[in-house]
């Protein structure tokens, strides 16, 4: 099984959202994003786990480990198991587009990266 997420937008509830290629989220700002659990070897498949405990964490990294932070994700809707929210709080900033993602089903973990999945509105562009 290779497990891999779908990024959405605009979610309202299980019937009411958007698939994106990325999240855009704006520094300086609280930022709810989800994502949908998926099971590439089932062809894309919302992936449901069957686990008793399920710790499901989203990494994002940086340069300088200093700046490193995970997130645990939660279950916004008992309607779908698959779907996950995590809130990257105001004081934090992704520093590239890329994140780790780990599903932590029973102590059997499963991670996996993904490239490009969010983009970062800056405040200060840098320029001059």
């Amino acid at each position: 099984m290779r497990l891999y997420i779908k990024t959405l937008k605009n979610y309202k509830d299980i019937n009411n959202f958007d698939e994106v290629s990325e999240w855009t989220v704006r520094e300086s700002e609280e930022n709810d994003l989800y994502f949908r659990l998926t099971d590439l070897d089932q062809d894309g498949l919302r992936y449901i786990s069957q686990a008793t405990v399920l710790v499901v964490t989203v990494t994002f990294p940086d340069i300088d480990d200093a700046e490193e932070f995970t997130i645990t994700a939660s279950n916004p809707d008992a309607g779908d198991l698959s779907i996950f929210k995590i809130t990257i709080p105001s004081s934090s900033t992704p520093a590239s587009g890329s994140f780790k993602v780990s599903v932590d089903e029973d102590a059997k973990i499963r991670s996996f990266s993904v490239q490009a999945g969010i983009s970062v509105d800056l405040l200060n562009g840098g320029s001059c």
